[in-house]
């Protein structure tokens, strides 16, 4: 029989892998999200800003500015904080942002949207949330690969990180 000793680093490899397919599967649907928000953009949102009409590909600008804000505002808590809260912790907060933005999105596309499309501000809220969202989850991936993973394949298990996520990205054209 195995002592706990000799099962940690067994339970560890197998829930790694378990969350290398969840890492493979979000990065999918990551990589989709720009396209499909522009889609949306451009079918239910009134582009007209300031009295221009703004292409539906010109709100990809918003992502950058507001991975800018958030990252500041992220790096200034975490400047300010005794200690880094844990993977899984930050993983529950990343996924908290990306649950906002989409109900954001479901509640204003339900019971905003007119025939004169929906406003720009859902849409300026709904990128502040995936940015954050983004900012949250990115490195939390390499994260649970030095914290929860084996020591021994720190090395092989970031390698099989990088790979979800090239995997997950190429899948995500099939979608």
């Amino acid at each position: 029989t195995l002592s706990l000793h000799d099962a940690l680093p067994i339970f560890k490899l197998y829930f790694f892998l378990f969350l290398t397919f969840v890492t493979m599967i979000f990065f999918m649907l990551y990589a989709v999200e720009p396209s499909v928000l522009a889609l949306f953009i451009h079918h239910y949102v009134n582009k007209m800003i300031l009295g221009f009409q703004f292409p539906a590909s010109g709100y990809f600008i918003l992502n950058p500015v507001f991975n800018l804000v958030v990252g500041g505002v992220i790096i200034t808590l975490l400047v300010k904080s005794t200690k880094m809260p844990s993977a899984d912790k930050r993983v529950y907060l990343g996924l908290l942002f990306m649950g906002v933005a989409f109900l954001i999105l479901w509640l204003s596309a339900k019971y905003e949207y007119s025939s004169a499309g929906l406003s720009t501000w859902w849409i300026l809220i709904i990128y502040f949330f995936l940015s954050g969202a983004e900012m949250i989850l990115a490195p939390v991936a390499y994260a649970i690969v030095f914290e929860m993973g084996v020591s021994e394949l720190y090395g092989v298990m970031s390698g099989m990180t990088q790979a979800a996520i090239g995997v997950g990205a190429l899948f995500s054209e099939a979608l």
